[in-house]
């Protein structure tokens, strides 16, 4: 990142992962004593170390912030999700603070209008939690006949602007995120 940041003279560079969700623990053992160790990622070039306070689920948060502080980078994170609404919407509003301050109704509405959630957790600066089934697409007219009725075009214009005002939306928050 840093090579590539030098050799196009970039100001802000940003990192997006595509991610399945699942962190893997890191691993740690034990002394002689069976005592278990807090498990630590250390950057050998500046002395900063990650630690956590167990295994399970730091690991992926660790490795974002080492990468964060030895790049510069911003980390944005997109995870499809394939659940049902409600499922979906409760799960996420148990895991991140952000999706329970805006209530769980809110949070129900804005994911089946917009089709994507987001919040600022794991490491990541920004990550959306978007819907498997979220097309970004616009339904154009030049997808008509030539001889389509009135209603036809009609019909087919307000469902484009539709699509697309909820692509709009996802989209202009992930450029807020990524200029």
């Amino acid at each position: 990142v840093p090579a590539f940041r030098a050799k196009n003279d970039l100001n802000i560079v940003n990192v997006t992962i595509l991610t399945d969700g699942c962190s893997n623990g890191q691993n740690w053992g034990s002394d002689s004593d069976g005592n278990w160790g807090t498990p630590v990622l250390r950057n050998k070039r500046n002395g900063a170390t990650y630690g956590a306070e167990s295994a399970w689920g730091s690991m992926t948060e660790n490795l974002l912030n080492y990468t964060r502080d030895e790049t510069g980078a911003n980390i944005i994170g997109i995870f499809l999700e394939t659940g049902a609404d409600k499922r979906v919407v409760a799960s996420l509003e148990h895991r991140y603070e952000d999706i329970r301050k805006m209530g769980y109704d809110a949070a129900l509405a804005q994911w089946k209008s917009n089709g994507f959630l987001s919040a600022t957790a794991g490491g990541y600066d920004e990550y959306f939690i978007m819907k498997a089934t979220k097309r970004v697409e616009q339904i154009g007219l030049e997808d008509l006949d030539e001889n389509a009725s009135m209603t036809k075009i009609k019909n087919t214009f307000l469902k484009g602007a539709k699509n697309s005002k909820s692509s709009r939306v996802m989209l202009n928050q992930i450029m807020d995120h990524l200029a």
